[in-house]
């Protein structure tokens, strides 16, 4: 499958690097995903382990000031995952996010992409509340056929 992103660069200098999107899922304080507080109680679930699988890569170079940008990264599934269910109520939760991450040129940093939402303060945005929301995270939900 692929990611379809569209990419801001309000920087003076070009962004020059390597995109990847990793699909993850993980409970810790300074987590992209989950926090410990968000974690059912080991004997009320099935599937409940965490990782971070990339599911693919892409090389970017955009000039400095461009306002949007269009990227475009191939993906797969590097591992067959179960799905994390909660066995009370019989529900999926936590369900693993997609984020996408930037290393730049020259740098072993991988940094997480931020949404540029700054036109969702926009008075005269429209759409409801939650239109707005979800438009406003920085993660994808990507969920397997066979799940």
């Amino acid at each position: 499958f692929n990611i379809v992103y569209t990419l801001s660069n309000k920087s003076r200098k070009a962004m020059k690097g390597t995109i990847k999107v990793v699909w993850e899922r993980e409970f810790k304080l300074e987590s992209n995903s989950y926090r410990p507080s968000a974690k059912a109680n080991k004997n009320d679930s099935l599937n409940d382990e965490e990782w971070r699988d990339e599911l693919g890569s892409c090389t970017v170079d955009i000039a400095a000031g461009v306002r949007f940008w269009k990227g475009i990264v191939s993906c797969k599934f590097p591992v067959q995952r179960k799905e994390p269910w909660r066995i009370h109520d019989n529900v999926g939760y936590c369900t693993p996010i997609a984020h996408l991450y930037y290393q730049p040129e020259g740098s072993s940093e991988w940094k997480l992409l931020r949404c540029d939402t700054e036109y969702l303060f926009n008075r005269n945005y429209p759409g409801s509340e939650s239109a707005k929301m979800d438009e406003a995270f920085n993660y994808l939900y990507v969920i397997p056929k066979s799940w």
